[in-house]
């Protein structure tokens, strides 16, 4: 069995918490200390999936077609506007937005031959569609009015 002399002397071995609230400790204990904060939080970048969404021109028309990359806009991720805007393939998205034009049919885009700005009623190069799908129109007098200084062609 353990014997001790004095209560002190079995506390200072033991520690129990019946000695600790009956000794309270002799100097005041330290301040708690907090990990640094950054000065200010840091974002993840964020990488958006490649969904198929509805293709509208700088105007706001809907181009008749659906496009798939990660280039959408912002708003169209946004609350319930994902389920509208975002799908998972061609079919959903021009169920949806009924398509009537294929991936490859004509629309109107700027092209700058000689310093001269003209709109083309052709397929549109493939990085166009998929970078800045804004630069595509439905009417050539909409692409002309966007991108002519005169806003005809």
């Amino acid at each position: 069995a353990f014997l001790y002399e004095s209560r002190d002397a079995c506390c200072s071995n033991h520690q129990d918490a019946s000695c600790l609230t009956l000794k309270p400790s002799t100097s005041p204990t330290a301040k708690p200390t907090l990990r640094k904060l950054t000065d200010y939080p840091t974002l993840s970048p964020v990488v958006k999936v490649s969904k198929w969404y509805p293709l509208y021109d700088k105007a706001g028309a809907f181009l008749d077609k659906c496009v798939q990359n990660n280039q959408y806009p912002l708003w169209m991720e946004g609350g319930t506007n994902a389920g509208k805007y975002l799908f998972g393939s061609e079919e959903a998205c021009c169920g949806s937005h009924d398509c009537s034009v294929l991936q490859n049919e004509l629309v109107y885009w700027p092209d700058i031959t000689g310093g001269i700005i003209t709109c083309k009623s052709s397929a549109p190069p493939d990085w166009m569609v998929a970078e800045n799908p804004e630069m595509l129109f439905a009417s050539e007098s909409d692409c002309c009015s966007a991108f002519s200084e005169t806003g005809t062609c």
